[in-house]
């Protein structure tokens, strides 16, 4: 039970710093969020031909929030499949088309940018993982993968997307 308890204050006290992050981190200026977010996986990326796989940057980055929320509330409710449904989401979203890779690699350069997609495929490694726990209604183990697929979401953000949202050419 000590376990369990340990996992529901990180979570708690991940959702508080997250908040004030997102709060703090405007600095009073206003940000343009039509610029943020960063792509999926290299593999799945140059998997898919068809634009009907894809989807601009900012709308993926959108959805994954909303799922990451959605998982983080199964949690909390003990929702085993609303867990599962968000996790898959992650493990499955669409692709970010072509030119916005290619201008994304260009940004962050070659080692930047394979450093980005590590991270980027270890957190679709955790969603797939999550969504097995669920399954399983191991919530404990549930619990600690979210926070390690959202200390790799936060990661990936905190290393590559000041990067390209500040870009000229993006």
């Amino acid at each position: 039970m000590q376990h369990r308890k340990g996992s529901y204050i990180a979570i708690f006290l991940f959702g508080i710093s997250v908040a004030f992050t997102t709060i703090s981190s405007t600095n009073g200026r206003k940000i343009n969020n039509s610029k943020a977010y960063l792509p999926a996986t290299e593999n799945t990326i140059l998997n898919s031909p068809s634009s009907e796989d894809t989807l601009p940057l900012l709308s993926i980055m959108t959805k994954l929030e909303r799922d990451v929320n959605k998982i983080s509330a199964g949690i909390w409710r003990h929702d085993f499949q609303m867990i599962k449904e968000g996790a898959k989401n992650i493990a499955h979203h669409p692709k970010i088309p072509p030119r916005q890779v290619k201008l994304i690699k260009a940004i962050l350069g070659p080692d930047r940018f394979k450093n980005f997609v590590k991270t980027d495929q270890r957190v679709h490694q955790k969603a797939v993982e999550i969504a097995k726990m669920a399954e399983k209604k191991k919530l404990d183990v549930t619990t600690e993968l979210f926070l390690e697929m959202e200390r790799g979401c936060i990661s990936c953000h905190v290393d590559h997307r000041n990067k390209v949202v500040s870009s000229d050419n993006w």
